[in-house]
Parts: C-alpha cells; sequence; structure tokens
C-alpha cells in the first residue's frame, strides 16, 4: 500500500522530483571541486599554513548551503504527498525564505547534535575492541583480553540497536518540518518520534526496497516519496506555503 500511493503521487511529477533531489548533490560536488581547487592552489602558491582550513571552510559552506536545498526538497515532497499543486517556482521560493531557513536551521543542527551524541559512544566501543584485540596479540594469555573484547562487541550491537531505533524516530523530522514550520525543533522531534511508532519496521522495508536503486534516476525519489507518505497524516494538516512560511504564525 505505501508503494501504491508513493507510486501515486508522484506520476507526473518524476522529472521535478529528480530536479529538486539533483540540486543538493550538484551543490556538494561543486564543493568538493572547491576543495580541490583550494587544496591545489595552496600547494602550487606555497601556503602549507592554509591547507587545514581548506576542508572546514568546505564543510562550513556545506553545513550553510544545505539548510535551503535540504528544507526546500522536504517541502516539496510532503505537498507532492498531500496531493498539493506544487512547482519549482514555489521551491526556489523557498530557498530564498530567510526566516524559513534559520528555523531549519536549528532543526539541522539539533539533530546533528543528537546524532553525534548517539555515535559517540560506539567510536569509543569500536576503540576499545581494537586495543583489547591488538593486546591479546601481544600477549601470552589473551583469554581475558578476547573476553573483554567480546564484551564490548555486544555493548557495541546493543548500542548500534539502540542508536538505530532513536535516529529512525527523530531524523524524519527534516520532512515534519514543511507541515509545521513554526513548531520548535524538539517539538518537531518528540512528534516525529511519536509517529514512527510502530512504523520502523515498515520504513526499514521501504529503503532497504529501494537502496539498490539509489543511483537510478528516480530511486531517490522514490525513497522519499514513500517516507513522505509514510508521515502524512490527513487529520492534521498544517503545511506551510511559500507565501507564509517567512511570516509569522
Amino acid at each position: 500500500r505505501l508503494e501504491k500511493r508513493a507510486a501515486g503521487a508522484l506520476q507526473g511529477c518524476r522529472a521535478e522530483s529528480t530536479a529538486v533531489l539533483t540540486l543538493p548533490v550538484l551543490g556538494w560536488g561543486l564543493l568538493l571541486l572547491f576543495e580541490l581547487l583550494g587544496r591545489y592552489c595552496c600547494t602550487v602558491l606555497d601556503w602549507q599554513s592554509l591547507l587545514p582550513w581548506v576542508p572546514g571552510l568546505r564543510c562550513l559552506l556545506g553545513a550553510v548551503g544545505s539548510v535551503p536545498l535540504c528544507s526546500g526538497t522536504a517541502w516539496w515532497f510532503m505537498q507532492a504527498a498531500a496531493g498539493e499543486n506544487n512547482s519549482l517556482s514555489d521551491y526556489f521560493v523557498l530557498l530564498r525564505s530567510p526566516g524559513l531557513n534559520l528555523r531549519a536551521a536549528r532543526l539541522y543542527g539539533l539533530l546533528w547534535l543528537l546524532t553525534g551524541v548517539m555515535l559517540l559512544p560506539a567510536g569509543i566501543c569500536v576503540t576499545g575492541i581494537r586495543l583489547l584485540l591488538r593486546a591479546a596479540l601481544e600477549q601470552t594469555d589473551c583469554f581475558w583480553y578476547l573476553f573483554g573484547s567480546m564484551q564490548l562487541a555486544a555493548l557495541l550491537l546493543l548500542w548500534l540497536w539502540l542508536a538505530c531505533y532513536i535516529l529512525t524516530g527523530i531524523l524524519p523530522a527534516v520532512f515534519l518540518f514543511a507541515m509545521y514550520p513554526f513548531r520548535s525543533p524538539a517539538a518537531l522531534c518528540r512528534m516525529s518520534f511519536a509517529r514512527m511508532r510502530g512504523n520502523r519496521g515498515l520504513l526499514l522495508l521501504h529503503l532497504l526496497r529501494w537502496l539498490p536503486l539509489l543511483p537510478v534516476p528516480g530511486g531517490g525519489a522514490g525513497a522519499c516519496m514513500g517516507l513522505a507518505v509514510l508521515l502524512m497524516d490527513t487529520q492534521e494538516e498544517t503545511y506551510g506555503t511559500a507565501q507564509n512560511c517567512d511570516r509569522d504564525a
């Protein structure tokens, strides 16, 4: 049923869906080209002290530039899932909306912070496993080192499951922001977590189905549209539009 609703929402607008997904990819590609050119110029002009700043500047520009593109893409898919008549002209109006982009930046910053906090213990576990295995190779009596590494591996798997459970609940808040642009980031995360309760299995099956098709034109649009349809609630539709998203509620 989810796949049929997503295909119906994409009918007649597959070209536009591919366009709104291609723009962020092109932007990130231009930033990578900028980094390569910056490294080349610093090497040719013997500005070695500036080389460490080039990746940082690329990350900063990518973070700032991705906000309007991602929020505009999420708005387009949510409007299409709701059956609204949206066009690329409205999409470009949203890209130039400073108020909307500022609110979206706060939401994305919170999501990045929560993702980093959830993945930090996993990195600590991986580092501990590597140290214990290295000690086991260097020591004759390696039983306790191997036992400790197995315990850390089990803890890592348990933590990854918990992180996947939490992140699949809060990351769809990026799409819910298109429906409720005036709500706080914390409220959107709580709403997303509630919406995904009982739907995580369906979402994972949908993503696994479209994962091999992501490089194919239209594959990313099908995956995003399925998530938008899954989050759609026809009883509580308060969508932000290109005309009112930058004004007070």
